[in-house]
């Protein structure tokens, strides 16, 4: 919690100083790139940092992005996304089971991007960038509650699902997770408006995990260990695809 508490305000930090003070100018052997001012006093041609709504894997957000040279910029947001849902599918060959699962998603990061080919002919290519970093989960929580959708038979004795009992598995993947992916970055759709586009993959931290039954069902506490080798091993990569439209209170900077 103190680990949180101090990375997610530095990330807000960040956000205000970039809006405050990351003014730059466009280069001078392509119009599209920009690099730091010199001279603050020189208001010919400033490009400040922007403001933006994310839309991707991780949820709806916020961005902010800063140019730190002809190369390189800095951007930091956070996202959230909530998720519920119930679905049936067939746990053994003739038995129905019906599985309802919520999920909260909730995350602040610091990324860098570096232009790969500020040189390319084509302005698309230019704005090809390789972007790594680090973000923290506040969290990444999902919860899954299962149980027989029909009544069970042993013999001539009839155990509704009820009785049979209800599965509960949490898992929480909490924590710090580095980043690397690519972006194509500074898009113009306006005057004052731009588009990122950025896909890549988050390595999220070991999962923490919870295994609950009822009734019939109490004994399986005794898999929750086996579940979470199972999660450390097959589900520690998330893929990442965000699209961010960044907004500028000063004209024609894209």
């Amino acid at each position: 919690m103190k680990t949180m508490t101090k990375f997610i305000p530095l990330c807000i930090g960040v956000c205000i100083t970039m809006l405050a003070k990351a003014n730059i100018r466009p280069n001078a052997s392509h119009p599209s790139k920009a690099q730091a001012i010199i001279d603050p006093s020189d208001v010919t041609g400033l490009r400040p940092a922007t403001l933006g709504l994310s839309l991707g894997f991780q949820g709806i957000g916020i961005e902010s992005y800063a140019f730190l040279g002809s190369r390189w910029q800095l951007h930091a947001g956070a996202s959230y996304l909530p998720f519920q849902g119930s679905k049936n599918y067939l746990a053994f060959p003739s038995r129905a089971v019906s599985m309802n699962l919520n999920a909260n998603i909730a995350q602040a990061h610091l990324l860098l991007d570096f232009d790969l080919f500020p040189n390319a002919y084509a302005e698309t290519v230019q704005n090809i960038a390789l972007s790594a970093g680090i973000s923290y989960f506040v969290s990444a929580k999902g919860t899954a509650k299962m149980k027989l959708k029909d009544p069970y038979y042993y013999g001539d004795i009839q155990l509704s699902p009820d009785e049979v009992g209800e599965l509960t598995a949490e898992s929480n993947w909490k924590g710090f997770a580095p980043y690397v992916g690519l972006a194509l970055n500074n898009l113009r759709i306006s005057n004052r408006v731009g588009l990122n586009i950025g896909v890549g993959t988050f390595y999220l931290a070991s999962p923490s995990v919870k295994l609950n039954g009822t009734n019939y069902l109490a004994d399986n506490y005794q898999n929750q260990q086996q579940l979470k080798h199972n999660l450390d091993k097959y589900y520690r990569w998330m893929p990442s695809f965000q699209v961010t439209f960044n907004y500028s209170l000063i004209n024609n900077i894209f």
